[in-house]
Order: C-alpha cells, then structure tokens, then sequence
C-alpha cells in the first residue's frame, strides 16, 4: 500500500490535481475603472489583458480555458464561453456544470507574470487540504498597490459541493466587496473575529513576484511600468510608453 506522502503518493496527488477545466472570470464589477473597454479587454503592449493571459496557457498546454463573462467580447470569438448572471459568487456558482476533474479559477483582469502563472498551474493545493489560493496577503512592493489580492482559486471537482455551499452562503449574506477573500475566510474556517483579515496558512501561496489585479488604469500603468523593465517575452520592453 502506497505511504500517505510517499513519492509515489506524491506524483500521483500531483496528476490527479493536474487542472482539467480552466475558468478565467471576466464578469467582475468595474468600479474603479473608467475605461472605454472592461478592464479585461484593456491594451497591453501589443494585446489585451486577458489576450495575453489566453497565451500564457496556450503556452503551458492550456488549449481549451473558458472564459466566464456576461455578455460575449469581442476578439475571443475562437475561445470557450460560458455567461454568467453577475460576479462572484454567483458567477463562480453558475459555472459548477463546467467543473471536471481539477479546476482552475483564474481572474481574467489580473496580469500575470509567465513564472507566476507556471507556479500556479504547477502548485496543487497542500495534501489534505481541498483549497488552494494563490495571491499577496498585503502590498505590492513593485506595482505600488496597498491592499492584498487573490488572483487564483484551485480545487478538485470531488470536493464541489464544499464550495458551493460556500459560495451560497456568501451569497445568502450579501457580501459587497472583497468575495474572494471572504471566500478564503470561510474554507479556511476562519471566524468574522479573526485577525488578520488574510491570514497565513495552508491553504495560501504567495506569489511573490510583481503579479497584480488591474482595478484601475492607474493599476494597469503601474503593472505596464513593471514590464517595461523586463526583457523578453514576460516584459513590454520596446513596446512603447
């Protein structure tokens, strides 16, 4: 019989949890963004936000991502789309017919840096944990950003009625803000009274590098600025100002 953490225990976790359906949530609210486009479709260098996250996975041997939005957009008509009724969690709940084997949740308004994004289709969540999320629990020491972020969710299909009763439940409260993070805070079992609010744990990987959620054009300057230092393919060097 195979040890709990025995190698082979290990590789066989890791295939098992080798993403199967590959979500990118293109529904959230655009509060803080006053652009032409959704902060999705925003230009970066020589594409779009969520273009080049599309690559990105095209890159990994990711070939059929779908893309989770309200109303289909425009230059992704070759890609996968599911609608949705509105942003997490109802968004994310909408989605449970798509969930097979492992899933991988990502936000389709976060750009990704090629290593982070290979982290994280490369990191399963901790043995004996049904949950990994991948973000900053506090600033970002490159882009300038104050508050902590949650870019990626991943999960096994086996463990989806945990989670969707998570996310009735969030939906049944109401939660205006920061869902992802409350998100966190109930399948971590963490109570209203803990502190701090995105505490360390298990459950959580850091990605430590200048990764980051574009709320905002100023966010997106920020994280263009960041590329523009960069050389090859994960930087905009050349690209312009």
């Amino acid at each position: 019989m195979t040890e709990p953490f025995s190698p082979e225990a290990v590789a066989a976790y890791r295939a098992r949890m080798r993403p199967q359906t590959v979500l990118l949530m293109a529904g959230g609210p655009q509060r803080r963004w006053h652009g032409a486009e959704p902060r999705h479709l925003a230009p970066l260098g020589t594409g779009t936000v969520i273009g080049r996250t599309l690559r990105q996975l095209a890159q990994n041997g990711v070939d059929d991502p779908v893309v989770v939005s309200a109303a289909p957009l425009p230059g992704l008509e070759g890609t996968a789309a599911q609608p949705c009724s509105g942003p997490y969690p109802a968004a994310l709940a909408g989605t449970r017919p798509l969930w097979r084997g492992a899933v991988l949740v990502l936000s389709a308004d976060t750009v990704f840096s090629d290593g982070a994004l290979r982290a994280i289709l490369s990191t399963p969540p901790a043995p004996n944990h049904a949950w990994g999320f991948f973000g900053k629990r506090g600033a970002n020491s490159f882009t300038g950003k104050e508050w902590s972020e949650i870019y990626a969710l991943r999960f096994h299909a086996d463990d989806g009625g945990r989670l969707a009763a998570a996310l009735a439940d969030l939906a049944a409260a109401a939660v205006k803000r920061r869902k992802l993070h409350e998100l966190y805070r109930a399948l971590a079992g963490l109570s209203p009274a803990d502190r701090p609010y995105l505490p360390p744990g298990p459950l959580f990987h850091d990605v430590p590098d200048w990764t980051d959620d574009a709320d905002s054009r100023r966010d997106l300057d920020n994280i263009a600025a960041c590329m523009r230092q960069l050389p090859g393919a994960d930087g905009l060097a050349g690209e312009g100002p």
